[in-house]
């Protein structure tokens, strides 16, 4: 098991993957997971897909554009930033509020104390995704 955490903008987080599946030799579409925070997903939902589109996600469209392939499984972390879009979310995001800015603020109190069970859930996903076929994986993570 090889974790990583590149340390480049996210926006050039494929340069890392597969500069790292390649020094590995990692076969991407059995051995790779990358996880990502998403804000089209609800704060405290998970998300395993096998393969797919990047979804707007610029990370993921990274990693898809420097591997050649969308054939790689994923972990969607919510964070939640589209339902701010229609009403304040819990860290006060609004029309108003760009997006680049709610990703990188602080995570308020009652959210802070949700994450650590959240991230909990994200590991057991990881362990799901690494022991059981991905189809398995999927129907015990995504609820």
């Amino acid at each position: 098991l090889i974790l990583a955490y590149p340390e480049c903008y996210m926006n050039l987080s494929g340069e890392a993957v597969v500069r790292l599946c390649r020094h590995f030799e990692i076969e991407v579409a059995r051995d790779l997971l990358v996880a990502v925070d998403d804000v089209a997903l609800p704060f405290g939902r998970l998300r395993l897909r096998a393969c797919g589109s990047d979804g707007g996600h610029n990370g993921l469209k990274s990693v898809r554009e420097c591997l050649a392939t969308p054939g790689y499984a994923r972990l969607r972390i919510g964070i939640g930033f589209a339902a701010g879009l229609q009403a304040a979310s819990p860290r006060g995001a609004s029309k108003e509020l760009p997006l680049e800015e709610y990703v990188l603020s602080p995570f308020d109190e009652e959210e802070a104390c949700r994450m650590r069970l959240f991230l909990d859930e994200g590991i057991q996903a990881c362990l799901a995704w690494l022991k059981a076929p991905i189809e398995k994986a999927m129907n015990s993570v995504n609820r």
